[in-house]
């Protein structure tokens, strides 16, 4: 009983859910199936719309399997776009944004680490919005109040902007993981 949400004062003209690639062989009874939820809404004096995409992918997959659900992602949200509308792509990546940051580096090498997505994972002339000042998700190899001064951290929260808009802020809003393993990261746009 979890999944993705939207949550916007403005009119849902369609809600889907859009089921990604089920990549796990053998018995399957406590994996999750991924997807995305992709909402569509009508401009106010416009034939375009805005859809937003908001998606989780496993982070335990295999780099290719986990680069095969982002595909099934980034091919979506670029059929819409082709449409001449406008498309935000949002969640929790499980691949990191930034390049490199000593800030995030793990002290635990054992420790899960996401690997970073790669320039070619996201469609030509798109742009990625995310903030690399706070960590947007931990590693889950102990309870946050065993963590202490080592709380692994990294950015892989954020979205992909089509062409066609312009990030005006983008901010993690630091909650210390008070209430999940991730903390929200506001965006603001505009159209181009």
């Amino acid at each position: 009983n979890g999944g993705n949400a939207v949550l916007t004062g403005k009119m849902v003209e369609r809600a889907e859910r859009v089921s990604l690639p089920f990549l796990y062989k053998g018995l399957s009874f406590n994996k999750p199936r991924r997807s995305m939820l992709v909402c569509s809404m009508p401009i106010e004096n416009s034939a375009k719309k805005l859809h937003i995409i908001n998606f989780e992918l496993d982070a335990y997959l295999e780099p290719e399997q986990k680069s095969q659900q982002l595909k099934a992602v980034m091919d979506y949200a670029e059929k819409l776009y082709q449409r001449d509308d406008y498309v935000i792509i949002g969640g929790s990546f499980y691949k990191t944004f930034a390049e490199s940051d000593a800030r995030y580096e793990l002290s635990n090498k054992n420790a899960w680490n996401p690997e970073k997505l790669k320039a070619n994972e996201t469609p030509l002339g798109w742009s990625l919005a995310f903030d690399q000042t706070v960590p947007t998700g931990r590693i889950l190899s102990k309870p946050l109040s065993l963590m202490g001064e080592e709380k692994q951290g990294y950015v892989a929260d954020g979205f992909v902007l089509s062409p066609n808009l312009e990030q005006t802020m983008v901010v993690t809003v630091d909650q210390e993981f008070r209430y999940s393993a991730h903390n929200p990261v506001l965006l603001k746009v505009k159209f181009k």
